[in-house]
């Protein structure tokens, strides 16, 4: 199923699902959103204008865990064709 960005009709490579948790109550609350499908240009620039350093570190951190997984995963594929 061909999929686009939810910004400008690209095709997609990242989707976010936000996760919010409630601080101080117990039990804990979560509550989470649909997926946003963003283009590798859109995820950019939505991630250069995060308003909190913290925020804008997470999110870069997961997508460089994400992007080495990928490319872990890609290699030990190809070798299994080799």
């Amino acid at each position: 199923m061909y999929k686009v960005c939810s910004n400008c009709a690209e095709p997609v490579q990242y989707s976010i699902v936000v996760i919010m948790s409630s601080v101080g109550v117990s039990p804990r609350i979560q509550s989470y959103s649909t997926a946003v499908l963003f283009c590798k240009r859109c995820f950019s620039e939505l991630s250069e204008r995060l308003c909190s350093d913290k925020l804008r570190e997470a999110v870069n951190s997961a997508l460089t865990e994400l992007t080495e997984r990928v490319r872990e995963n890609s290699s030990a594929q190809k070798s299994m064709f080799d």
